[in-house]
């Protein structure tokens, strides 16, 4: 009995650490176009993206490395557990960036700025926006844009590679013995097929406000945080910024 209970805790430890490994790989996917535009736009604070990537490889690669073997296929309630540990260490780590780069912003703030980013809640904190690298504005509109679908996504995947559901198919609701042969919809499938509308619903976005008379990369962060619903803007006025722009308030309010 002491056997069984040790081996189901070490696995539920491997499954936090694997979620560990996801988080800080999709970490480096939250930065890197941020790092790329401080370093573009040689802004002081533009070494801190690399340093805080490398830490986040380092860190995945480590726990990588632990978690080599095949993963065990752990229960639905492990596997949530490890959704939520996902997400705090996200939203953590999203928030060191602010944190460092701006000595205008405090622990608390970076931390609201992260989740309310991440949750696509786009509640504001911050009173003066233009105090804000444009790598941070961009950095928080590139957060609204993963969380848009993110939490779909990561469920998703943390489902069908620790949940032993990565072959399973959905059964149509089908009528007598035509729904034991129906093909439902599988869901790796199902996750490039919304990560397509997505994306295609963004570009439709950006090159909307781009006609509409945004500059390219106001365009390209507004149209960020208003696929997704979010509500971050690049200004202090936000929408109200664009006044000679009224079809722009339009757009994005339909």
């Amino acid at each position: 009995m002491m056997h069984k209970n040790s081996t189901c805790s070490f696995d539920l430890v491997r499954c936090f650490v694997a979620s560990l490994v996801f988080a800080f790989y999709f970490m480096i996917l939250c930065l890197l176009p941020s790092g790329l535009i401080a370093w573009w736009q040689q802004e002081p604070s533009a070494h801190i993206y690399g340093i805080l990537m490398l830490v986040y490889l380092m860190a995945g690669l480590g726990f990588t490395w632990w978690t080599r073997t095949q993963l065990t296929m752990y229960g639905s309630l492990t596997v949530y557990r490890a959704m939520v540990l996902f997400w705090c260490v996200v939203m953590f780590c999203s928030a060191l960036p602010f944190y460092i780069c701006s000595s205008a912003v405090t622990l608390t703030d970076a931390l609201f700025m992260a989740i309310s980013g991440i949750t696509t809640t786009g509640a504001e904190v911050m009173t003066d926006l233009a105090s804000l690298p444009y790598s941070l504005l961009f950095l928080r509109h590139w957060l609204e844009f993963l969380g848009g679908l993110g939490v779909v996504i990561v469920m998703a995947f943390f489902r069908s590679t620790m949940g032993g559901l990565q072959y399973e198919r959905y059964k149509l609701d089908l009528p007598g013995l035509t729904r034991d042969h129906a093909m439902g919809l599988n869901q790796s499938e199902t996750i490039q097929s919304l990560i397509k509308v997505y994306i295609f619903l963004w570009g439709l976005c950006f090159f909307g406000l781009w006609v509409l008379g945004l500059p390219t990369h106001e365009a390209f962060a507004e149209s960020l945080s208003t696929v997704s619903t979010g509500g971050f803007g690049l200004y202090n006025m936000n929408l109200a910024h664009y006044n000679d722009l009224a079809g722009v308030k339009v757009f994005v309010a339909c």
